[in-house]
């Protein structure tokens, strides 16, 4: 079987070698990675939107294929969307932060400590964190890849975000200040 990638993702996916290696038409990778659902891009849009309630968005694989689904999304910030990322799955989530007064998207690929080795390989073979930030979340300042909650705090977050956009200074010498919490001092 060559190349080799398509024998790794095939032995994973349970998908012949052929179907692995067509390329893209309408959003989809026969075979491989399918997000053609019109509620994921309703659901990013909304994210997308800083009127809207909702600041995250929570994405995983339907059963065992590869077509991406909404699992869930919400308004409670970070710590109740990191609620939502199963230790067992690869997921990709999308989040719209402040950092002051400017709003920043942040992308998030999380592939949990008891993912099967067999299933990483095929999702890293096949670039879909790649192709998800590429074609599905399209904008984000600042792509987080993580295995276990610890990665994804607010604080580390934050953090990231605050590096990337080159503000990495604390507010007035005190250490540790949020972004939100700079935000809403007077």
């Amino acid at each position: 079987c060559a190349p080799l990638r398509s024998c790794v993702m095939a032995a994973a996916t349970g998908t012949s070698h052929t179907s692995l290696t067509a390329e893209f038409k309408g959003g989809v990778a026969a075979g491989d990675l399918d997000f053609t659902d019109p509620e994921l891009q309703a659901a990013i849009t909304e994210i997308q939107n800083p009127q809207s309630e909702n600041t995250w968005v929570v994405i995983g694989y339907q059963g065992g294929t590869n077509k991406l689904r909404v699992v869930e999304k919400g308004s409670g910030g970070i710590d109740d969307m990191t609620e939502e990322l199963s230790p067992s799955s690869i997921m990709f989530a999308y989040i719209r932060v402040m950092q002051g007064a400017l709003v920043k998207f942040v992308y998030v690929n999380w592939v949990g400590e008891g993912v099967p080795a067999v299933r990483k390989g095929a999702i890293v073979t096949g670039n879909h964190a790649g192709i998800v930030g590429d074609r599905l979340f399209k904008h984000f300042h600042v792509q987080i890849n993580a295995r276990n909650e610890d990665d994804v705090s607010e604080d580390v977050i934050m953090s990231k975000v605050k590096k990337a956009a080159g503000a990495d200074y604390d507010a007035g010498g005190e250490k540790g200040l949020s972004t939100r919490a700079v935000a809403g001092a007077k």
